[in-house]
């Protein structure tokens, strides 16, 4: 019954009710943060906000959906810089946030069982620098990540997760002859597990 908004400007997050579809409400703001690139909400009712300044996660409980809680915020560790730990695109399922870290081409696997002290299992190099790593979506067992480049060609990698200490690529796909076309966000079809939806641009 609430809509959740972002915005790269500098306006909060906003929280509008939509009881009311043809009058939806606007009945409060984040002003935690001033922008965002993205926001996430999970299966448990939890909203992420990703893209803004501070902390590269702020986690909200949106038990009471028009007044969300911060409850807690992740950073990558190790005295890394914010654009190590720029998380550019999320997917969380089953208590673990899934972090594509687009500037150094890094996904990052955290620990989001405790909303008050996540912390990084993982964080694996794709094997491109600069503009790369855009988005990530797991596949519901969690034995693969599927990352897309925000590079001509839109390269697509197919990950094998299941032993963190031996992440390798086991398959890969990019347009045919390398078109210029660029992988933007990537979706695993939740009622056909074998499909993969990847939007273009």
């Amino acid at each position: 019954r609430h809509v959740y908004i972002g915005t790269e400007a500098d306006d909060g997050i906003k929280v509008v009710n939509v009881d009311d579809l043809d009058n939806p409400t606007l009945v409060n703001t984040i002003t935690d943060v001033d922008n965002s690139h993205n926001i996430h909400i999970d299966a448990d009712g939890y909203l992420y906000i990703v893209g803004a300044d501070t902390h590269d996660i702020w986690i909200y409980d949106l038990n009471n959906p028009t007044d969300p809680i911060l409850v807690g915020t992740w950073d990558l560790q190790n005295g890394q810089s914010s654009t190590s730990g720029y998380c550019h695109d999320i997917e969380v399922y089953n208590d673990k946030i899934y972090c594509a870290s687009i500037y150094i081409g890094y996904f990052h696997i955290i620990d989001a069982s405790d909303k008050s002290n996540p912390y990084t299992l993982v964080s694996y190099n794709t094997g491109m620098a600069d503009i790369s790593t855009h988005d990530c979506a797991v596949t519901f067992d969690e034995q693969y990540l599927i990352t897309g480049d925000e590079t001509l060609s839109g390269h697509i990698k197919i990950w094998d997760i299941s032993d963190y200490n031996n992440i390798n690529m086991v398959s890969e796909y990019f347009t045919p002859d390398w078109e210029t076309h660029t992988a933007h966000n990537l979706y695993i079809q939740e009622s056909n597990p074998n499909i993969l939806i990847i939007s273009y641009y």
